[in-house]
């Protein structure tokens, strides 16, 4: 447990340091922004008992989402959750100071007792969420004005009123999505955009989200009571998005990100059975690490794990948007190209194996000479001739 709490609070071990120079420095811009945001509006802020008692509520109520869903886990990567039911009403119906303070409860709450995590990602998580929440508190406060519609006039125009709540629930979640994403592109070149952005589960539960935190947002302005009712829908909401991350990280291999075999096999059929059927070229290409038992034997397994990055890293970049790749096992992956000739097929495995034997990985300890592999590729190819 030693050991563990200080690899976590070790600044000098964070992995941010090993990345790009303008990802250190937008991570750090980030959460300076927060810090100063609060600096900013904590002057303006009056205590009155009845925000405090509606804050409170809202923060014990995404507490109690984290403890019922805390069983499911937390997994690595991009992680998505349900709070934004939470935060939307303390952006729309109290002062800023709590829409920037709202995250840091449910995140450190879940640094405890969900998946302990590094401590500058949950406090870089705390800073774009407070952020996000923020903006969509500003935003309602300059748009609800300039329509006339204010809390106590939210019963007499309700549809006006949700509309403009569903416009700042949009705003909350995009701001939040950008903050993120850009460190996690910096570090990971090979990430799509169009999954991190636009992946389609996640703007499902998005806009479910998005719907039920303005519907959670007017309730409470008209009767606080009516939050009660809202907390089945909180945890109900958490666990569908636990879910479906848990169900998409049990797709992919856990050391390279791609997808693991069963998985490839199981979409592999239906590629090859939509090539059949409309007689289209399909090329297969199997990849294997040369002497990969030797680089774990003389640099260790973590400087294996290392090597299996990069040629992941390679193969993502030699490969199309549109192909299928896994990886098939130890040291061998896979790569299905449709509507590929057997020319271009060998166009790309030679791309792919230029680009792994350019690779020079650092191998684990100091002063070792950097590791370089190659890879072996076959190519078949299935037609109509």
């Amino acid at each position: 447990m030693t050991r563990h709490l200080r690899g976590r609070w070790n600044v000098r071990e964070w992995p941010l340091w090993q990345s790009p120079a303008w990802v250190r420095r937008y991570v750090v811009a980030v959460t300076c922004g927060y810090v100063a945001a609060v600096a900013a509006v904590l002057p303006g802020w009056a205590f009155r008992l009845h925000d405090a008692r509606l804050f409170a509520l809202l923060v014990i109520f995404g507490i109690i989402t984290v403890e019922v869903t805390r069983r499911t886990g937390e997994p690595s990567g991009l992680v998505k959750d349900a709070h934004g039911i939470w935060y939307l009403s303390v952006a729309l119906l109290l002062p800023p100071l709590y829409a920037l303070l709202a995250p840091v409860p449910l995140w450190l709450l879940t640094q405890l007792r969900v998946r302990r995590g590094l401590v500058y990602r949950r406090v870089f998580s705390v800073a774009a969420i407070g952020l996000s929440v923020a903006a969509a508190s500003w935003l309602f406060r300059v748009v609800a004005p300039a329509w006339g519609v204010t809390d106590g006039s939210s019963a007499r125009r309700p549809l006006l009123w949700l509309a403009i709540a569903v416009s700042c629930a949009f705003a909350r979640s995009a701001v939040n999505r950008v903050l993120v994403v850009v460190p996690i592109k910096g570090t990971e070149p090979t990430a799509s955009l169009r999954h991190l952005l636009l992946d389609r589960e996640v703007l499902q539960h998005e806009l479910a989200e998005m719907c039920i935190a303005a519907l959670v947002a007017f309730a409470v302005a008209q009767a606080p009571a009516a939050l009660l009712l809202a907390l089945p829908f909180g945890f109900l909401l958490q666990r569908s998005v636990r879910h479906t991350q848990l169900v998409s990280a049990a797709r992919v291999d856990g050391k390279t990100g791609l997808l693991n075999a069963a998985t490839w096999n199981r979409e592999a059929v239906t590629y090859i059975t939509r090539a059949v059927r409309a007689e289209a070229p399909l090329a297969l290409a199997l990849i294997d690490i040369d002497h990969f038992k030797q680089v774990n034997d003389r640099h260790g397994h973590l400087t294996g794990d290392q090597v299996l990055l990069a040629v992941t890293d390679a193969i993502r970049a030699a490969h199309r948007g549109s192909d299928l790749c896994g990886r098939f096992g130890g040291e061998e992956f896979v790569l299905l190209l449709p509507d590929t000739s057997a020319a271009e097929a060998g166009q790309i495995a030679e791309r792919l194996r230029a680009n792994v034997a350019a690779l020079r990985v650092l191998a684990a300890g100091s002063g070792a000479p950097p590791v370089r592999v190659t890879v072996s590729v076959g190519v078949a190819v299935m037609s109509d001739n």
